[in-house]
């Protein structure tokens, strides 16, 4: 198979794209509360979007071919929404925006990993549909690189620190790919199920508990609303 159209080259791309988001952090400003509060409502519509129409549907589809309860789905949303509550109570004593963007990246961690078990399962069995998908997933993953980047820039004042925790969180995609062609066999769709509806959890509660309160802090309703509606709408596009 050439290379450029591997299961593993296609993954690695879409975990390349959530470094795009870092970049934003040398384009200087005058105004950085503007970027932030920006960036924030941007990332809030984007993660908002990706639990409502991608990862709860993804789950629910999953879960029907099992005949389990309902109930399981909602434990693993629960435990998700507050694992990510306690850790942001942990991390209460370190500036919001250094919290805000440890929190996304361990969400988008967790979220990466079933995507790049997902596009490598695809690809193997079919490089164009795998193809398609790798591109969708980069696209969507360039506004999550910024959840992670600019607040960790802005609280820290290091590009180098932001582009490490910025690419742990897009190569746990590569990592999701790896796993799966260890244990393709043994894959079973409830776990995906699991997995996703967890990562809902997550997302929806740094999303409504961190990064909306934080953004509205930084600009006007009518901007936070703007910035967070092309987030939302955006994900909604690439879906």
């Amino acid at each position: 198979m050439n290379l450029l159209l591997s299961p593993f080259f296609l993954s690695f791309i879409a975990s390349c794209s959530t470094l795009v988001g870092y970049l934003l952090t040398f384009l200087g400003s005058d105004h950085p509360k503007k970027v932030i509060g920006a960036v924030l409502s941007f990332s809030a519509g984007v993660m908002i979007s990706i639990s409502l129409f991608d990862l709860i549907p993804e789950g629910f589809s999953y879960f029907r071919m099992f005949q389990g309860k309902w109930f399981f789905l909602l434990l693993f949303f629960l435990i998700g929404f507050f694992l990510s509550f306690f850790l942001s109570r942990f991390f209460s004593s370190t500036p919001s925006l250094y919290r805000i963007g440890i929190l996304s990246m361990i969400g988008l961690m967790i979220h990466n990993i079933p995507e790049g078990i997902i596009t490598y399962l695809t690809s193997s069995s079919n490089i164009r549909l795998g193809f398609s998908l790798s591109l969708a997933i980069a696209c969507h993953n360039i506004p999550e690189g910024f959840s992670i980047a600019i607040p960790i820039f802005y609280a820290t004042g290091s590009r180098r620190r932001s582009f490490f925790y910025t690419s742990l969180a897009g190569f746990a995609e590569l990592f999701g790919a790896i796993f799966a062609s260890l244990f393709l066999t043994n894959l079973s769709p409830l776990f995906f199920s699991y997995v996703l509806i967890f990562t809902a959890g997550i997302m929806l509660s740094i999303s409504f508990l961190e990064l909306l309160p934080e953004a509205l802090n930084s600009l006007p309703f009518f901007s936070f609303f703007f910035y967070f509606l092309i987030g939302f709408l955006f994900i909604i596009f690439i879906l």
